[in-house]
């Protein structure tokens, strides 16, 4: 969603999110928004983006509407830019931030230079797949050769989840995406690309930039994304689906899993249904008469939309100490803000035995110094 004013919605939006309380990181660029919210007397969080926002909650969705988010969020879509926002819920057992930051920044994602002229990201990505065709999609890529399924988010997310066959650049920054393509562009040359990321937002302006981006002559011969990314995906799938391992998010949760999705739909559509009732002035759904559901499979009521094909369990631990780094190999998935190389910052996998052992980090592009 282009922003015309970048200063001015900064300062409103800060103003706006302090009176409220809450707590969290926001970005603002003439491209769109970028960020995660939190309530800490409800300990609800939300997120919005170039795809929508997203919410996580503790505490039950009947309250989430005497929240300072459930607010926010009011004003947020209230304004026409971000009409049909995608909200996304989510639980938290802890405050996931310390204290609220709002940003001016030049992008939301930091691409870099070389996707600097994609201005509309979401007016020129390429086609948005619900959580459903992408897993048959990606089904149809695991047997194919016609088919390229991309990871576009940094290698230390990779490592601690994603779906089987999926090619990753084993990007330590986000603006490592670009030239990567351009090194493997013959690998594009005629595919069908299948793309995703955490909540869709990367993929936007990474399937934008491929759809424009001549690659030395090789282009793709389709271009599509994973519309909600992983997050949605999860929650279509709550037994994981396709995916293995965790979901790596940005705050004091680190990572999510298959099952902590399952419940945050659950209270969204609670959630959508309250406002309806409100609204049309009907008893809210706590003051109706309770009814059984109607399933022939109990278990297939309660998981929702698995299709009975296994990925790995939700608790299971993909990553491995020692991705950046040396280390022992031993099943890791929680990395540290102190776990990073000494001289870029890129994330490291490492255990904290392993940890101990080293004062310093080096990634691979440094550990030669």
């Amino acid at each position: 969603t282009p922003i015309d004013n970048v200063p001015e919605m900064v300062a409103t939006h800060e103003a706006l999110a302090t009176r409220l309380g809450l707590s969290g990181r926001l970005l603002i660029a003439p491209e769109g928004v970028n960020g995660t919210l939190a309530c800490e007397a409800a300990t609800f969080t939300a997120a919005g983006d170039l795809a929508g926002s997203e919410l996580t909650s503790k505490t039950s969705s009947e309250d989430f509407s005497k929240t300072g988010l459930a607010q926010y969020l009011e004003v947020l879509r209230s304004d026409p830019r971000f009409e049909g926002v995608d909200l996304k819920l989510s639980s938290s057992p802890k405050a996931p931030f310390p204290d609220l930051s709002v940003r001016d920044v030049p992008e939301i994602v930091g691409y870099g230079k070389a996707l600097a002229g994609i201005e509309d990201p979401a007016g020129e990505a390429g086609r948005h797949l619900s959580p459903e065709e992408f897993h048959a999609a990606v089904l149809q890529a695991q047997t194919s050769d016609d088919f390229l399924l991309l990871d576009v988010r940094n290698g230390f997310e990779y490592e601690i989840g994603h779906f089987d066959s999926a090619v990753h650049p084993s990007m330590r920054v986000t603006s490592e995406f670009a030239p990567w393509v351009k090194k493997n562009a013959a690998d594009f040359e005629g595919k069908k690309v299948l793309m995703y990321c955490t909540g869709g937002v990367r993929c936007e302006k990474a399937s934008a930039f491929l759809l424009r981006e001549e690659l030395s002559g090789a282009r793709p011969l389709q271009v599509s994304q994973l519309s909600g990314g992983i997050h949605r995906y999860l929650e279509a799938f709550p037994d994981g689906g396709l995916f293995k391992g965790k979901n790596f998010v940005f705050d004091a949760r680190v990572t999510m899993t298959a099952a902590d999705h399952a419940p945050a739909k659950a209270d969204e559509a609670k959630a959508d249904e309250a406002k309806a009732d409100e609204a049309s002035g009907a008893p809210s759904a706590a003051k109706r008469p309770k009814t059984e559901p109607k399933a022939s499979n109990p278990s297939q009521a309660l998981q929702g939309g698995g299709d009975g094909l296994q990925g790995a369990s939700p608790l299971s631990v993909v990553g491995r100490c020692g991705f950046q780094v040396s280390g022992c190999g031993a099943g890791w998935d929680e990395p540290r803000p102190i776990d990073v190389c000494a001289v870029c910052k890129a994330v490291c996998l490492v255990c904290r035995k392993c940890r101990e052992q080293n004062a310093e980090l080096l990634c691979p592009t440094h550990a030669p110094w």
